[in-house]
C-alpha cells in the first residue's frame, strides 16, 4: 500500500535504495574480518612483545578506509534515493487525498468536522512517511545479518 503510486523511475529508485542499503549493511559487519587480521597478528607475536610488522598495519588500515567508505557510498545511495521517492510519494498522497476530498457532496462537510481535516492528513502523512522510511532501515538489517554471516563464515 506505500508504493501504490510509484512510476517506472521510482520503482528504480527504491531498487537502488535496496542495493544500497544492502551494500551498507553488509560492510559494516565486514570490520570484523579487517579486525580478524589484526588478533591473529596479535595471537603470534611472542613473550617480549606484541610486533606487528608495518606492512599489516597498512593492509588493515587500506582495509577499513576501504569498508569505511563502501559503507559511507552505500548510506549515501539509499538514503538520497529513499528521500526522493518518499517526496514523490508524499505528493501523490497529497494529491489524492485532496481530490477525493474536494470530489465530496456539500452535505459531507455538514456531517464531519473539516477543521480536524488538517489535523488528520498532516498525522496520516508522518505515517506513511516513516513507513517509508522504515522499508530502508529493514534494508540495512537485512544486510547487517548477511555480512554478519559472511564475517563469520570467512573466519572458519
Amino acid at each position: 500500500e506505500f508504493f501504490q503510486y510509484l512510476s517506472f523511475n521510482e520503482k528504480i529508485l527504491v531498487g537502488i535504495a535496496f542495493v544500497g542499503a544492502g551494500v551498507a549493511g553488509v560492510a559494516q559487519p565486514a570490520m570484523l574480518i579487517a579486525f580478524s587480521l589484526l588478533f591473529e597478528q596479535l595471537g603470534a607475536s611472542g613473550v617480549d612483545g606484541v610486533k606487528i610488522p608495518m606492512e599489516t598495519m597498512y593492509e588493515i588500515l587500506w582495509w577499513m578506509l576501504g569498508i569505511g567508505l563502501t559503507m559511507m557510498i552505500g548510506q549515501w545511495v539509499s538514503v538520497w534515493a529513499m528521500d526522493s521517492v518518499t517526496a514523490r510519494q508524499m505528493l501523490q498522497y497529497k494529491a489524492h487525498y485532496l481530490k477525493g476530498v474536494l470530489r465530496q457532496d456539500v452535505a459531507w462537510y455538514d456531517l464531519s468536522h473539516p477543521e480536524e481535516l488538517a489535523t488528520r492528513f498532516a498525522e496520516a502523512m508522518v505515517k506513511v512517511q516513516k513507513g517509508l522510511k522504515a522499508v530502508n532501515m529493514i534494508c540495512i538489517g537485512v544486510g547487517m545479518g548477511v555480512g554478519r554471516v559472511a564475517a563469520f563464515c570467512s573466519s572458519c
